[in-house]
This record gives C-alpha cells, structure tokens and sequence, in this order.
C-alpha cells in the first residue's frame, strides 16, 4: 500500500507540467493591495467567486474581493481598515444581492463584527460590534442563512466558551440564543451544517476537558447535544476539527491533527452521535493536516491538505484514496480554504505561493468525460427560478439525483422512475445544485435559483 502510495505521489510530481497545463489553471496571484493569505472558501454567484483574504490591502487588515470563474475582471471590493473590521477568517454568505460575513478582531471593542455588503462593493455595513453591548467575542464563523436570519456562533464570550446567535439579515433582532459556558463544548468554529431540525457544528476545545468535540443545536437554541468528543493525547493541541459536510443522516470532516500524530485524518459520524470512524489517515507522502471543509461529488469526498499535500478524493467508505493535484510554488501552496464545486470544475484558493508569494486563486477539473461523450447527452431543466416543480429532461436515463445548497448542505435524495421531475417546495430560498447521476455512471451538476 505504501509502494502504490509513493508510486502516485512520484507520478502526480514528475507529471505536473501536463497535469497543470490540463487540469488546473491559475485565475489570479494576489498582490499586497489585493489582499493576501485567505483562509476562507468560495462563494459563487453562477458568474463570479467571491472571498475574503486574512491581511493584506490598503490597511493590511484583509480584503473582499471577486473574480470571474475564468480569471477576468478580478476586482477588489472592500479594505477592512480594523474599526470595519479586521482579519476575517471564514467564508462570505450570498443572500441575493449581499454578502454576508464575519471579521475576526476590529470593530470598536477589537473584538470582531458582522458585516454586509452589496456584491458590487457597495454599501458596506457593520452590524454588530462584538464586545460593546452583547455578550459574544472574535466571531471565528461562516453564517448561515435560513429564512430571514443568519446564524453563527462567536469562538469566545458568553462566560468565555462562546455563544449560538442569530440575527436579522438588515442588521436586527440580535440575539445570543445559547452560550456554551455550561456545556463540555467550548471555541466553536467554522460553519454550521443543517438538516431542516438541527444545526451541527465544531469546537475546538471542551469546557474543562480540554477535546475537539462535534455537537447539534436546534435554531431557537434548544435541544443542544455533544454528539462526539474527539481523544486528546497530543502535547499542547486538540485534534481541531475543520468544517463540517452533511450526507442523508452523516457528518463528514477532516482534522487538522490526529489523536496521537501531527497530521490528520478524514471521519465519518451519525447525527444521533454514533458510528464514528476514521475514514482515512493523512501521511507524508501525500499531504497532512487537512483544514477545509469536504465537498461531495460524483460520489467521492474532495478536500486539500496544507502541508506537502494538493487535491485530494475520497470514497465515503474510506476507499480509494487519492491524489488528484500537487500543489507547487507557482500554483500556490498550503490551502487553508476548502473547495468550491460548480460547472464540473473546482475552484479554491491558496494561503501562499503564486508569483508574489501572496497567495492564488485556482480551477481545477478531473477528466472524466471525452468532449465526444459530453456532446452527446444534453440536459436542461426548467423553470429557473423555481418555486415548487422543477422539470429536468435528458437525453440519457437518469438514475438518481441529490440536491445540495451553495453551503455544501444536503437537502434531498432519490431515485428517477420515467418522470424527470423534483419537488422543491419545502426547500428555503436560495441558490441550489442538483447532482444527477446518468445511465452510464457519470454525474451531471445543475445550478438553480429557488424562490
């Protein structure tokens, strides 16, 4: 296993110069007044990616930024100058026109804020000032938006564990719905995932007890549950559990660390708390400590790995590992932001590398089609927007479908009999990707607008 292992490390290496020219295509180097070192994913539009960087521009405090999926037209959007904000960490929410998001430090108390922003760079707003009138500190979230609130959590405050708030989308109606001071969940990061009763989320530490731990909270703030404490046998560090990705009633995540080594594996856990399993061990060879979230795709989990690693995949059964990318110093190294998925093609950026040493934003697509096979089957669906029925028609049988929010969230499943038709009426407002599995075992993504 570690000869065949070696074998694909060696081959992915010693073939970059094809595997870069064909596959993977660098969309922008980050200059210093562009913004450097992002930490955050992706969000998408349909026409342009947006995403934040942790420093750099005109005050070196981070940036907003977009850029066409094909690299043209890269505009900077907004400097945080640390009274609006300062070093955001997470991942920009798009709800219609705005987005939303979360600073780290700055605001008036250097203690974090949320923020809005139309997605031509105007109208910037503060909405929250952590540490001045509330009782949350340094907001280290990715918000997620349901109805018309977002929802998040603060990595301190609220007795020192950090707080589960909400708030309305024009800046009102904040509210701590739980703190987690008197629980054995402490640090709350990154984003949350939901099934239509429970959010499910991460800390890096437990109240006391001093583990990474995986837990579910229902929106009105009742119904908390620590699902998992992960084991804790390294010197000065918790496993530190990234994002999380839902699949029908399971979580999937990656941590940075492992129970008793520096680098990381890949997990699999139910909602109601059991079957937990180490799906996959990161080593050296391939790339350690994993720290963006899992996409899923064409049946296989995507991920990076920062440290000496690329693009990977993965069965959700643990099998099949692979290394898809071999990042390098000119396409950017050490990605700290999980992927984005959309038009066959991933899309992600790097903390450094690049011409400028700044940092990257990349595409990168697997060959599993010839162009010969893709002409062939045509598919279409409509309406888009939708409100209730969407209709897909194919040239080739459909099996199955999945229908994911721009979060990576699962909300629906199943299976085609002769009537190509999905029923979307429960699902919340916003933008959506059905997963269509054909006859000959490939994957076609559709992107839809739901009203």
């Amino acid at each position: 296993m570690m000869i065949k292992t070696l074998l694909l490390f060696f081959a992915f290496f010693t073939g970059l110069t094809h595997a870069f020219a064909q596959q993977f295509v660098k969309l922008h180097d980050f200059e210093i007044q562009d913004g450097k070192f992002t930490y955050s994913h992706l969000v998408s539009d349909g026409n342009y990616l947006y995403g934040m960087t942790n420093s750099g521009g005109e005050f070196d405090k981070g940036t907003i930024y977009k850029v066409k999926k094909d690299g043209s037209e890269f505009v900077k959007l907004y400097d945080f100058d640390g009274a609006n904000g300062d070093r955001p960490y997470n991942s920009l929410t798009l709800v219609g026109q705005e987005l939303f998001g979360a600073a780290f430090k700055g605001g008036t108390a250097d203690r974090g804020i949320l923020f809005k922003i139309n997605t031509d760079g105007s109208n910037f707003q503060k909405l929250v000032d952590f540490g001045i009138g509330n009782d949350g500190e340094l907001p280290n979230c990715t918000l997620y938006h349901l109805d018309d609130f977002l929802y998040g959590t603060t990595y301190s405050g609220g007795g020192g564990s950090g707080i589960f708030f909400k708030i309305k989308t024009d800046g009102s109606e904040f509210n701590k719905l739980f703190s987690f001071y008197t629980t054995d969940v402490s640090s709350p990061n990154g984003n949350f995932v939901f099934d239509g009763e429970y959010f499910y989320g991460a800390s890096f530490n437990g109240n006391g007890v001093s583990n990474s731990t995986i837990y579910k909270i229902k929106p009105d703030g009742t119904g908390f549950m620590n699902l998992h404490n992960f084991p804790d046998e390294l010197t000065n560090t918790n496993v530190s559990p990234n994002e999380l990705l839902l699949l029908d009633d399971v979580l999937y995540g990656t941590t940075i660390y492992s129970e008793t080594e520096q680098d990381g594996y890949v997990y699999s856990l139910k909602t109601d708390g059991t079957d937990f399993s180490i799906l996959h061990q990161f080593v050296q060879q391939t790339g350690i400590q994993p720290r963006g979230k899992l996409i899923f795709s064409n049946d296989f989990l995507y991920g990076t790995t920062s440290i000496g690693g690329g693009i990977f995949k993965i069965g959700t059964d643990g099998e099949g590992f692979e290394n898809i990318f071999q990042f390098n110093t000119e396409s950017g190294y050490t990605a700290f932001a999980g992927l984005h998925f959309e038009d066959d093609t991933f899309f992600g950026a790097t903390l450094y590398g690049g011409i400028n040493s700044n940092g990257t934003v990349f595409k990168f697509s697997e060959e599993s089609l010839s162009v010969n096979e893709q002409n062939t089957v045509e598919i279409s669906f409509y309406p888009n927007p939708v409100k209730e029925i969407l209709q897909i028609r194919s040239t080739m049988a459909l099996k199955s479908f999945r229908v994911f929010s721009a979060s990576g969230n699962q909300w629906m499943n199943g299976s085609f009999s002769d009537n190509y038709s999905l029923n979307l009426s429960q699902l919340p407002p916003g933008v959506y990707y059905v997963s269509l599995l054909l006859e000959n075992g490939q994957n076609r993504t559709l992107k839809l607008l739901k009203e």
